[in-house]
């Protein structure tokens, strides 16, 4: 049986970002974007395609946190 190739998909990314964003767990965002044909199956697969786009949107969420608290 071959391996699957999954692509880099921009909307599963996006998609990623807003989860993110919404406080969501990792957990829930990929069960979330398994409705898509590119979403990859194994977590393993999602963490090392998308590991870049996870990384930035929890550094920006962090940022945009502490900015308001710095605000308060």
């Amino acid at each position: 049986m071959g391996q699957l190739r999954y692509e880099y998909d921009q909307r599963i990314a996006n998609e990623i970002k807003e989860g993110i964003r919404k406080g969501l767990t990792m957990k829930v965002i990929f069960d979330a974007i398994q409705r898509h044909q590119q979403a990859p199956k194994a977590y393993s697969t999602f963490l090392k395609m998308y590991g870049q786009d996870i990384a930035n949107a929890c550094a920006d969420f962090q940022g945009e946190l502490g900015e308001l608290a710095m605000a308060r």
